[in-house]
């Protein structure tokens, strides 16, 4: 506002800063005690090199490692290039736990090859996720074609993957010395996987600028001021159901925690989150929404058949969806369905859990402005709709399948071809589905 003939120097500052400064940052460089900068323009050489490729700025930040995680997550990307061993606590360890565990994804670096640092990785990250192991990258993964199409694979590339996506890299050699001196062409491949690592977390979504929201935090719907509860609505209780399949897949995601925390903070409907369970368990609770989710498939024997069927038929209600939109577990799901005596079909626009005119609660209007992923949006070739199935039991409407992926789209994070929907759009899906699961409870 104060710009004028007589503050050139001073507005053309200002100016360049919000030029400059709006720029989406490629990645994060994590500053730790020790040798954490051998390569000081490494991150900024490639981002020059991904800018003249996407031909738009990108820049780069050092983020300290004691650092708030939700800071970390101004990046899809923490790079990590380490000299030597890290001097890590356990706070620490399980602030980069809570990272990949909240959408991050980490690129670690044994700068120049270093022996011990390798040998000091491989331990380390099984401490922090030692669940999941440090393996090779096969031929096969993604991130050899994320965006740029590599003909060499870079030698030696680990990984650790969660059935979801991969959230850490690991370069046992250099790469970013190859950044450094700019080894064009002869290092092409050190410079594509970076690019391709950036494609790979954000699952090729659209380029933000840095003022924009972080793709992990809440989406404010515009719609969010018109919903409304039923009038003395109780808290609803929330499985997540044990199945013969990887229903575990999810997990350490905390998929329904985060929808409590967001339903909370909206003030939309209480939920209790219940440790997960098997159909037969006897406490799972009496109306609850059951959540099943899986990749690989589902499987329930005859008693857990029967036993889910009961408590739809006694006012549970079933939130079903496709982890990344996995077609060997819709197969299956359906196959189950149809076992149990239960009848799909598409939610029209007219049915209140689309249209959002419920009895006595209002929820959002589903019938227009539906996002879907990169994947989502090559699969659909007829452009992007709902497809929403309702299961029925005797004419009863009691769950929801979702072959699209729901509750991980809901959270804002990403994995590499998933076949899901926006964050926004997947949230608001799910608020109708609480807000019906309320308005038609006894």
């Amino acid at each position: 506002p104060q710009g004028s003939l007589t503050s050139v120097p001073d507005t053309v500052w200002q100016m360049l800063f919000l030029i400059k400064g709006r720029a989406p940052i490629l990645m994060n460089k994590l500053r730790f005690d020790g040798n954490w900068n051998m390569h000081p323009t490494d991150l900024s050489k490639l981002a020059r090199y991904v800018g003249e490729l996407k031909e738009q700025d990108f820049s780069w930040q050092v983020i300290d490692l004691a650092a708030p995680v939700d800071e970390w997550h101004d990046a899809p990307v923490v790079f990590i290039s380490a000299e030597g061993m890290i001097k890590l606590s356990d706070e620490d360890k399980a602030r980069l736990r809570e990272y990949t565990f909240s959408g991050g994804t980490i690129f670690f670096e044994a700068s120049c090859g270093n022996s011990t640092v390798r040998r000091w990785w491989q331990k380390t990250a099984a401490e922090i996720w030692p669940e999941f192991e440090l393996r090779r990258v096969d031929k096969e993964h993604a991130i050899w074609n994320a965006d740029a199409r590599m003909r060499r694979q870079v030698p030696g590339l680990m990984e650790m993957a969660d059935g979801l996506r991969t959230f850490v890299f690991y370069a046992q050699n250099d790469v970013s010395c190859a950044w450094v001196l700019q080894q064009r062409p002869a290092r092409e491949d050190a410079f594509q996987v970076g690019l391709n690592i950036y494609t790979y977390a954000t699952d090729r979504a659209r380029i933000r600028s840095r003022l924009m929201a972080s793709s992990i935090r809440e989406v404010r719907s515009k719609e969010a001021s018109v919903l409304q509860a039923p009038a003395g609505a109780g808290p609803i209780s929330m499985v997540s159901l044990k199945h013969g399949g990887d229903w575990r897949v999810t997990l350490h995601y905390d998929l329904p925690e985060k929808l409590t925390g967001r339903l909370k903070e909206s003030q939309l409907a209480e939920i209790k989150v219940s440790e997960p369970m098997a159909a037969t368990d006897q406490a799972l609770p009496d109306k609850a929404l059951i959540h099943v989710t899986g990749r690989l498939g589902i499987s329930l024997n005859e008693a857990e058949r029967a036993a889910l069927k009961e408590k739809l038929g006694q006012g549970s209600f079933l939130l079903a969806d496709a982890t990344m939109g996995d077609e060997r577990f819709v197969a299956d799901f359906r196959k189950l369905v149809a076992e149990m005596g239960l009848k799909e079909r598409l939610l029209g626009d007219d049915h209140p859990l689309v249209s959002g005119k419920m009895e006595n609660a209002g929820g959002h209007n589903l019938t227009e402005d539906i996002g879907l992923t990169h994947a989502a949006m090559q699969k659909s070739m007829g452009g992007a709709k709902l497809d929403l199935r309702g299961l029925y039991l005797d004419d009863r409407l009691v769950g929801i399948f979702s072959p699209r992926d729901l509750l991980y789209s809901q959270s804002g994070m990403r994995a590499f071809n998933s076949v899901g929907f926006s964050q926004e759009t997947a949230q608001r899906i799910v608020d109708n589905i609480i807000l019906y699961v309320l308005s038609t409870r006894d």
